[in-house]
């Protein structure tokens, strides 16, 4: 084993459209994968067909196969994130006997340049405390690219590679909502520093078309997200009125403000007390830093 051996793990649901376009990203980088286990969640178009031949043609892919948890027996919220998770579970056991030093979770709907993992492990040598870490996120819409994910303090869910250490100290993704912000929470609570990178370029070609009553009832949601995730009151609101600008403008940030005051009447909760403290406690710090005039 050397110190840029990393694995990757993939869970794919009905990806045939995008799914190529990713493994080609992969197979073409100047540092390749000791291993990468790509799991097709229940798909029933041809993302099963399109793994197994790839797989024939580079040793370092592993097909595995498994079924959908039917939705009514996953929880109310976060049950797409459920079964992401679960398949994430089961590549991770399929590496036991493997030596590596970085593990990765990549969607099977992004691309990205040829020294992308080489870059991102060098980052990791040359920064000991760093245990998270990722590119910019743009989501491709008709051949522009439209920012997704650019924030340099986290990384976000299409490309996270963690350091090996880092991943075994928060156990995992989490099976609910949100998984890959939690798993961003969980590493810096455990000590670790967590970031993405502005030249590491990912473009996310799945983009939802979200309009309408779905629009809507998306930020509804994402409120009661929010609350769930930890969220203080003063944070959301400030959020909301950044969002603003957002279709569907004003009222979008009114839902998203509603959802978030409906789970506070429920009193839900997703994180345990001590990482519902560190999310608060985080988001004071940030608070305080910006009023300062140090973020």
């Amino acid at each position: 084993m050397t110190e840029y051996d990393y694995v990757l793990v993939t869970s794919a649901f009905n990806e045939e459209k995008y799914l190529e376009r990713t493994i080609r990203s992969v197979a073409e980088q100047t540092l390749p994968p000791v291993r990468w286990v790509i799991v097709s969640d229940g798909s029933t178009d041809g993302t099963d067909a399109l793994i197994c031949r790839y797989a024939k043609i580079y040793d370092f892919i592993v097909y595995l196969r498994t079924d959908r948890a039917p939705e009514e027996t996953l929880p109310k919220f976060g049950f797409v994130a459920t079964r992401k998770v679960n398949a994430i579970r089961k590549a991770v056991g399929m590496l036991d006997s493997v030596p590596y030093r970085y593990i990765g979770n990549l969607d099977g709907d992004v691309s990205f340049g040829a020294n992308m993992y080489e870059v991102l492990i060098r980052r990791f040598v040359d920064r000991p405390q760093l245990g998270l870490a990722g590119g910019f996120i743009y989501n491709n819409i008709d051949g522009k690219l439209r920012p997704y994910f650019t924030n340099p303090r986290n990384a976000g869910g299409p490309l996270q590679l963690f350091r090996r250490e880092c991943y075994e100290d928060i156990g995992g993704y989490v099976t609910y909502g949100h998984e890959d912000t939690i798993a961003g929470i969980m590493a810096r609570m455990h000590g670790w520093k967590t970031g993405s990178f502005a030249d590491l370029v990912i473009e996310h070609h799945k983009v939802a078309s979200c309009t309408g009553w779905r629009r809507c009832r998306s930020k509804y949601l994402l409120g009661a997200y929010d609350y769930l995730h930890s969220d203080t009151i003063l944070w959301e609101i400030l959020r909301c009125l950044k969002e603003l600008r957002d279709t569907p403008y004003v009222i979008g940030s009114f839902l998203r403000l509603a959802g978030y005051f409906n789970a506070v009447i429920q009193q839900q909760r997703l994180l345990p007390p001590d990482v519902h403290q560190f999310v608060r406690n985080e988001q004071y710090q940030t608070l305080a830093r910006a009023v300062q005039g140090k973020f």
